[in-house]
C-alpha cells in the first residue's frame, strides 16, 4: 500500500535562495508566487538541510547560489545528497524581475 505524506508541500516546487557570506548566509523559501520565509543563519548545509527536511518535507526543492568566494563545496553538498542546485554567476541574479543585482 502506497504511504501518504501529511506534508502540505508534498510534490510542491519550492525555490530555496541561498546569498552567501563569510559569516551568515540569507536564505528565502518561495513558491511560485509566495515568499513563505526568509532568514539568517550559520553558514553550514547540514543546517540548512536539516530546515528544509523539518519545515518542508516532501516539497521538490530547487537551491540557487551565486557563485562568490565560497567556491562550489555547498553545490557538491546538496548535489552528492540529490537535490536540484544551480550555480549562477551574480550577474544572473534579478530583482523584481527587470534589474540585475551587481
Amino acid at each position: 500500500m502506497e504511504e501518504k505524506s501529511d506534508s502540505c508541500f508534498s510534490n510542491k516546487n519550492l525555490f530555496i535562495g541561498i546569498g552567501v557570506h563569510k559569516k551568515r548566509w540569507v536564505v528565502t523559501v518561495r513558491t511560485y508566487d509566495l515568499e513563505l520565509k526568509t532568514f539568517s543563519m550559520h553558514p553550514k548545509a547540514e543546517e540548512l538541510e536539516k530546515f528544509l527536511t523539518d519545515n518542508y518535507k516532501d516539497a521538490l526543492l530547487h537551491i540557487v547560489y551565486e557563485c562568490c568566494f565560497s567556491g562550489f563545496w555547498i553545490y557538491d553538498y546538496f548535489h552528492q545528497k540529490g537535490y536540484n542546485i544551480i550555480v549562477t554567476p551574480t550577474n544572473r541574479i534579478y530583482r523584481d524581475g527587470c534589474c540585475v543585482l551587481t
